[in-house]
């Protein structure tokens, strides 16, 4: 019985602790997406993206953000690429060469790109916000969102 009250008290404990820990790869992660699309704008001068410049700045969530991660990693093909010299700005050994990059609780990783080239991205000084939705997996409901805003 007192094995059973310990352990008990013991398992939220250890369930806290596991949520920190993945809250806090996720935030590696992140801060290394909005590295290495820093990287990428300073060697190219434009954003690691097809279509949009000077639009407004957008979200890029689910299957909109596999091309910008198929850049980032260098596993784009096609004719007209988007990094013709194949440079490898973010190394992780969770993404897929069709640009699925997902996060601990198997959530898409998304970004909103600062398109008109402000400086601004929700009020930010920044030119990229790396989001990822979350335990809740909805990127609607920013409750549990983690992203960068540094």
């Amino acid at each position: 019985a007192i094995i059973a009250i310990l352990a008990a008290l013991v398992t939220p404990a250890i369930n806290a602790a596991l949520q920190r820990a993945k809250k806090a790869q996720v935030q590696t992660e992140l801060q290394s997406i909005k590295t290495a699309v820093q990287a990428f704008v300073n060697d190219y001068t434009k954003l690691p993206i097809s279509a949009g410049h000077g639009g407004a700045d957008t979200l890029y969530s689910g299957n909109n953000s596999k091309s910008i991660f198929q850049v980032l990693t260098a596993n784009e093909s096609g004719a007209s690429l988007v990094n013709p010299r194949k440079i490898v700005y973010l190394e992780t050994t969770t993404a897929a060469s069709d640009g699925t990059f997902n996060d601990v609780w198997g959530n898409q990783y998304a970004v909103k790109l600062d398109n008109n080239y402000d400086g601004k991205v929700d009020g930010y000084s920044t030119l990229i916000i790396a989001i990822s939705p979350g335990p809740d997996k909805d990127i609607n409901k920013t409750n549990d969102n983690i992203r960068t805003t540094f």
